[in-house]
C-alpha cells in the first residue's frame, strides 16, 4: 500500500485493504517454511540436536466489525427458523457452523457457565 495516488477514496480502500490482508495472510506459511528450513539447516550444520518452528500471528482483519455483524445476523436469522421449524431445524445450524454432536461436552470448564468460575461479589453480596 506504499506509494502515491491522486485520489484515494473508501471503495479504493475497500478493495485494496482485503487484498492486501489476504496477501498477508499467504504469504506467512512460504516464509515460515523458509525461515524453518534455514534454521533447521543451520542447527544440523552445527551438530545441535534440535528443531525449529516458526509460528506468526495472523493478522487481525480490518473488517472485524462487519464479520461480527454479519455473525450476529446469520444467528438470529437461524434462531427465527427454528422457531419456526423447531427442533428439525438444530441440524442445518448445526451443519452451517460446523457443531458435531459431543462438542459440548468437549468444551473447556470456562465455556459452560453452570460449570465454569463465578462472577466475583462485592462485600455486599451482589455480583
Amino acid at each position: 500500500m506504499r506509494g502515491e495516488m491522486d485520489s484515494t477514496t473508501q471503495a479504493l480502500a475497500q478493495v485494496t485493504v482485503p487484498i492486501l490482508h489476504a496477501q498477508a495472510i499467504s504469504v506467512n506459511h512460504t516464509i515460515a517454511r523458509q525461515l524453518e528450513f534455514g534454521m533447521n539447516l543451520h542447527l544440523s550444520l552445527r551438530g545441535i540436536p534440535a528443531q525449529a518452528w516458526v509460528r506468526f500471528t495472523p493478522p487481525a482483519s480490518p473488517f472485524q466489525l462487519d464479520e461480527a455483524t454479519a455473525l450476529l445476523r446469520k444467528a438470529e436469522a437461524h434462531e427465527k427458523l427454528a422457531a419456526l421449524f423447531g427442533p428439525a431445524w438444530a441440524a442445518q445450524a448445526m451443519r452451517e457452523f460446523d457443531v458435531e454432536d459431543g462438542d459440548a461436552g468437549r468444551a473447556p470448564d470456562w465455556w459452560n457457565p453452570s460449570t465454569g468460575p463465578t462472577l466475583p461479589t462485592d462485600p455486599g453480596g451482589t455480583p
